[in-house]
């Protein structure tokens, strides 16, 4: 029948036939034969024949057209009424000046219809587990070795889909490495148990041909002196991890500059990096390729290490990000730097100058060293205090040190380029009476250094701390505390502090901490005199154990009592201008003597009151 017949046969001589437009957006190069129904594209023994596919957009904003934006080679097409097949093609993406590349794909390009409209035409692009097939794709562009499955594209849409061959399985994984990806364990990996290694002899190979790149494997095999059949799976092998191109059927293999790279950064004389994002999805894609401006977003990804030398690492939120050209990338989530962890939106990681633009940071958590434990290490433990409404940069390592390969003592390092505030409005600090919006501590811009091992005595940030009123706004060092919490201890001014906007006056240490604003000293108010080591400043009052309570007598112009008291409760509430002072055990002493008061007494601009 017309499906299966493979007669009438037909072969063109000319093997550089051009047929613009074979399907729409779709130009064929080469030659062409006919078996049966069926139109084969066909290449010579010296050049493939060639599927060219135009990319054309346009929407109310945007209008894009790439006249060579695919290019799939391969000796033999198969060209159907509504289909493109070839069990072997090299297929190549350009994009701008760049590319992505796989040496060996299978490609299938079907029309669908429905009611004789089309609904799509779509490109797969298969992955096998065989020969070249096996190899990664080879982004450029993104300076990424990517290993998937399968590549879906309908022509006519901006995104390019990255994933696994869709079937049975809901569970997808890929992985996206950077070109100058670098780990030991896989160097040794390569040379398994052979006597030598593999690259080592690539070299040899190389230096001893007058540096050539290029050679055909019988020659490599008798610099090996071991059986071509052995040496062409090794070559296969290293081609399918970047470290080779291999052309299969004229047994010609190029060294890549990957091989050589590899080599100088096992012997420490070159830089390399560690940066590998992994994929892993269910029923979603792993990643898709946005045509308008050539970001590869990446899903599942559940962390990404920057920097092992420096613990440096990134857990990206709903496990997205956003891959721009060369290795730079925007994401959300948090940064773990060593004791500091950012939290935020607006994220984006600089690959040259390797550092990390933190523009929306939502909180910074310090933590610090504990004590050393039973096992001989040491416990981290988190401070109870964030730093808020940050921007700033976090250097990860010097840009040429990205392996971390020298010392580098000093780093990571975090600026903060902008105003940034701590609050203590938190329910586990006096029942959250602090309030966000006029009680905090104004940062200004500030750096701090050796993010992974700093000191927390060294910690000393500039700023301004606003009291709600309680306290004048002044200027202060933010430092850690014995509590764990970020605040200050300082001794007011030697005349003392107007608190609660001139009601009274307070003298002596004023500390804040996770405790709350609390003070130990001297508080004046009307014409009495309190101290006491334990006083508790809220914004609508103050609560104190004082160890001596003293009211000057008067009589004019209004008449008050003197009091003597020790051991007694204060609780003052500046808004209702009230004192009240509760005795412990010992009675307060009135009238020098005269009288005691057991009980509790009220202090007001207008006299003394008092129940007991």
């Amino acid at each position: 029948d017309v499906d299966n017949a493979s007669y009438p046969r037909f072969e063109s001589d000319d093997k550089r036939l051009h047929i613009d437009n074979i399907f729409d957006k779709v130009n064929y190069v080469g030659g062409f034969s006919m078996e049966g129904a069926k139109l084969i594209g066909l290449g010579s023994e010296e050049e493939d024949a060639y599927l060219i596919i135009r990319w054309d957009y346009e929407n109310d904003t945007i209008k894009a057209s790439i006249d060579r934006f695919l290019v799939a080679a391969s000796k033999k097409f198969v060209i159907q009424e509504e289909r493109i097949t070839s069990s072997k093609s090299a297929v190549t993406i350009y994009l701008d000046e760049d590319s992505i590349y796989h040496p060996q794909l299978r490609l299938r390009f079907v029309i669908k219809k429905v009611n004789d409209k089309i609904i799509n035409r779509e490109l797969t692009l298969i992955r096998e587990e065989a020969g070249l097939a096996q190899s990664p794709y080879f982004n450029s562009y993104h300076a990424l070795e990517m290993d998937f499955e399968a590549i879906y594209w309908d022509i006519d849409d901006p995104q390019i889909k990255f994933w696994k061959l869709l079937g049975i399985s809901k569970d997808s994984k890929a992985s996206f490495s950077s070109s100058d990806f670098y780990r030991h364990n896989i160097y040794e990996q390569i040379q398994g148990r052979d006597q030598y290694h593999p690259l080592v002899k690539l070299k040899q190979f190389s230096k001893k041909n007058a540096d050539t790149r290029e050679f055909y494997v019988n020659e490599f095999s008798s610099f090996l002196r071991l059986p071509i059949v052995n040496v062409r799976q090794l070559i296969m092998n290293l081609a399918n991890m970047g470290f080779l191109n291999f052309d299969f059927a004229e047994d010609r293999v190029f060294i890549k500059e990957k091989v050589f790279d590899y080599l100088a950064a096992n012997a420490g004389k070159q830089d390399y990096d560690v940066i590998n994002f992994m994929s892993n999805t269910k029923n979603d894609k792993n990643a898709s390729l946005n045509l308008l401006n050539y970001d590869l977003n990446i899903n599942g990804v559940r962390s990404i290490f920057l920097s092992d030398s420096q613990n440096v690492y990134i857990y990206p939120a709903e496990q997205k990000i956003s891959v721009k050209r060369n290795r730079d990338f925007t994401f959300a989530g948090q940064v773990h730097a060593g004791l500091f962890d950012f939290f935020g939106r607006e994220f984006s990681f600089e690959y040259d100058n390797f550092k990390i633009n933190l523009k929306n940071v939502d909180s910074l958590r310090l933590s610090i060293y504990g004590e050393e434990n039973r096992e001989g290490g040491r416990d981290i433990i988190p401070i109870k205090t964030v730093i808020e409404d940050i921007n700033g940069e976090l250097l990860v390592d010097k840009p040429f040190n990205k392996s971390g390969y020298k010392p580098s003592p000093t780093y990571p390092i975090f600026h903060s380029l902008k105003d940034s505030y701590t609050f203590y409005q938190r329910s586990s600090i006096q029942r959250g009476v602090y309030k966000k919006d006029n009680f905090y501590f104004h940062l200004e811009p500030f750096s701090i250094d050796s993010l992974d091992n700093f000191d927390p005595a060294s910690v000393a940030l500039k700023g301004t701390f606003v009291s709600g009123g309680i306290l004048p706004d002044f200027e202060e060092y933010l430092g850690v505390m014995p509590d764990y919490s970020l605040g200050f201890t300082r001794p007011t001014p030697e005349a003392g502090f107007e608190v609660y906007g001139g009601k009274g006056k307070y003298t002596s240490a004023i500390s804040m901490s996770h405790k709350g604003l609390q003070g130990s000293g001297t508080l004046q108010y009307l014409r009495s005199t309190a101290e006491s080591d334990d006083i508790t400043f809220f914004p609508d009052s103050m609560n104190a154990n004082a160890q001596s309570y003293i009211n000057k007598g008067a009589k004019e112009p209004i008449e008050f009592p003197q009091v003597i008291a020790e051991n007694v409760s204060i609780h003052w509430e500046p808004p209702n201008d009230v004192m009240y002072v509760y005795d412990k055990e010992n009675p307060m002493d009135f009238f020098n003597g005269e009288a005691t008061v057991h009980g509790r007494i009220a202090l007001k601009p207008d006299g003394i009151e008092g129940i007991g």
